[in-house]
């Protein structure tokens, strides 16, 4: 029966209109609290990143690369110990940290130095400056890897930096004027 059809496709039809207001109003509910937990989301993501425990967000990845350069204050160095190079005194460790600065701003990143004294203070001041920003790229100085006598210092610059900046990459330089090269070849194997 052909009227009994057309009542039957029309009742089909408004079933399913019903059924796609109901779907697109619960496609409209989920949008809105999905909207909402990627404000809540994001806001804690930035919070974490400001925190340096190296989550990505937009916000960051939109960010200039930035290194820090860790180092002894050259005031502190022992240039008696036959481990150092001859001829290196503070004047000329401070001119290479100036070059090391330089260049990293050559390649456009950016660059902070914490040059620590071999005290009890090196722990709390490296710490203080690696939470302070997201570092992507950590250069610990010949001097403080070099020297026998600065192994535990090393050590302890080493496990500072892998506690409060974990996704930061470690490089090694072999004078301060290298650092930028050091840097580079780690966030290029990154």
């Amino acid at each position: 029966m052909p009227g009994l059809r057309y009542v039957h496709d029309h009742a089909r039809q408004s079933t399913l209109y019903l059924l796609e207001e109901r779907l697109v109003g619960f496609v409209s509910v989920f949008q809105n609290l999905d909207n909402a937990y990627d404000r809540h989301v994001s806001c804690h993501l930035v919070q974490a990143t400001d925190y340096n425990y190296g989550l990505e967000t937009p916000e960051r990845k939109m960010t200039m690369i930035r290194i820090l350069f860790v180092g002894q204050k050259p005031e502190t160095v022992d240039f008696s110990d036959p481990a150092l190079p001859p001829g290196f005194d503070a004047d000329k460790i401070n001119a290479g940290i100036a070059v090391a600065v330089a260049k990293i701003k050559e390649r456009g990143w950016e660059g902070d130095t914490c040059m620590i004294s071999p005290d009890e203070t090196a722990g709390p001041a490296l710490e203080k400056q690696l939470l302070s920003a997201h570092f992507d790229c950590v250069v610990i100085g010949g001097g403080l890897r070099i020297p026998p006598k600065s192994l535990a210092l090393f050590e302890l610059v080493v496990n500072i930096v892998h506690k409060a900046a974990p996704r930061a990459t470690i490089a090694f330089n072999t004078r301060p004027e290298d650092t930028a090269d050091a840097a580079a070849r780690q966030l290029d194997a990154a």
